[in-house]
């Protein structure tokens, strides 16, 4: 639902300069998941002017492997500037359509369909943070009339040093926790374990396999997990897994489902939530769909009683879109934001957040609130 304000507004665009730039941040810690080990945090950052020297700025996914950033880059220079670069468009989710319809063959041609949506998602976020300051109103309030307190939660939590890292976390503010999982049945429980002796009382767990289980590793796992009453198990299977094995997973599971971050079209959102075997819905802004179609997706999640919680864990920009589009969901369960709680100086320098009992507070500033002046920075010196 868009508001009312929305309408009233003239949110065309004429698009005469466009940037991108690729920043990386060496981590001491490697970041570690059931497909693989994060060495580097890489973030592609888009920026655009458009004729009345308005700028937005948007993210494109790349987290892993971070060798990806420099081809998507390379793939938003060489396909998406020249076909926005100096043309007009009637509203931010115009262009969306009109981009994603123009490049449709050639994702077909090349097979890549990821990278591309990808490309698009810098585009559509950089283009909804523009005629929001543009006219002097902040994301969310121009997406839907909204509340600026949300609910956040510690992600990204490895699978060694679970209890230090918990506790490192509560000092910091947060009240909600997702452990990695998926690294074997000792191992997980184990931590699990470690999560739940540090936590107080009141606070929540949440889990994330990473798509790491078949069905029957699944099964055998999911009454030891469920006795830590996490609050969602997310990815439980592959994305791609039989239907039938996501029905069996949610008959047999009594806490939530989780999962969405790798969908790449809406039929596959609508599918999940008129099938009723997933109950948390978590789109990556920075992925597939940018503002224009997550935001959609957390609508039709909550009217249809489910619950929006958008997935990110890349660079600040993509975490500021996140929790606009999470303002703005609308009426139904209130949904949580995710924050990697990994250090990353382009989340934290980009979008600086300061989480109090699980909360934070959304600035009251227009497009999506983030640091232009360290941005800008960025694009200045680009190594």
């Amino acid at each position: 639902m868009i508001n009312p304000l929305y309408n009233k507004l003239d949110l065309s665009i004429t698009i005469k300069k466009l940037d991108v730039v690729i920043k990386r941040f060496k981590i001491e810690t490697p970041v570690k998941t059931s497909f693989g080990t994060m060495t580097e945090r890489p973030a592609v950052f888009v920026r655009i002017q458009d004729d009345q020297g308005a700028f937005g700025y948007g993210e494109i996914w790349c987290n892993f492997p971070a060798c990806g950033a420099d081809h998507r880059a390379k793939l938003f220079a060489s396909e998406i500037i020249p076909r926005v670069h100096d043309k007009h468009f009637d509203s931010p989710q115009a262009t969306f359509e009109q981009i994603t319809n123009s490049m449709h063959i050639l994702a077909l041609q090349t097979g890549e369909f990821g990278p591309i949506a990808q490309a698009i998602c810098g585009l559509d976020i950089a283009i909804w943070d523009l005629v929001a300051k543009r006219h002097n109103i902040s994301l969310h309030n121009l997406l839907n009339e909204s509340t600026n307190i949300i609910d956040v939660y510690a992600s990204g939590i490895n699978p060694k040093n679970t209890g230090e890292t918990v506790a490192k976390l509560q000092a910091m503010g947060h009240s909600r926790f997702k452990l990695k999982i998926g690294f074997g049945k000792e191992t997980d429980l184990n931590n699990l374990q470690d999560a739940r002796d540090t936590m107080s009382d009141g606070q929540e767990l949440m889990v994330d396999v990473n798509q790491a289980w078949d069905i029957e590793t699944a099964l055998n796992e999911l009454p030891d997990v469920q006795a830590f009453n996490p609050r969602w198990i997310e990815e439980p299977l592959r994305k791609d897994a039989p239907l039938n094995d996501w029905i069996a997973f949610k008959k047999a599971c009594t806490t939530n489902v989780a999962g969405g971050e790798n969908f790449d079209d809406m039929l596959e959102f609508d599918q999940a939530i008129d099938g009723n075997w997933m109950d948390i819905f978590q789109p990556d802004v920075c992925k597939w769909g940018g503002i224009t179609k997550g935001h959609e997706v957390a609508v039709n999640a909550n009217q249809s009683g489910k619950v929006y919680c958008p997935h990110s864990l890349g660079g600040g920009i993509a975490l500021a879109a996140s929790a606009h589009i999470l303002a703005a969901s609308g009426s139904g369960v209130p949904g949580v934001l995710e924050v990697d709680n990994n250090h990353n100086p382009l989340r934290e320098d980009v979008f600086p957040i300061t989480p109090v009992d699980g909360q934070i507070s959304l600035a009251d500033l227009p497009g999506l609130g983030v640091e232009t002046e360290v941005l800008d920075h960025y694009f200045k010196n680009p190594d």
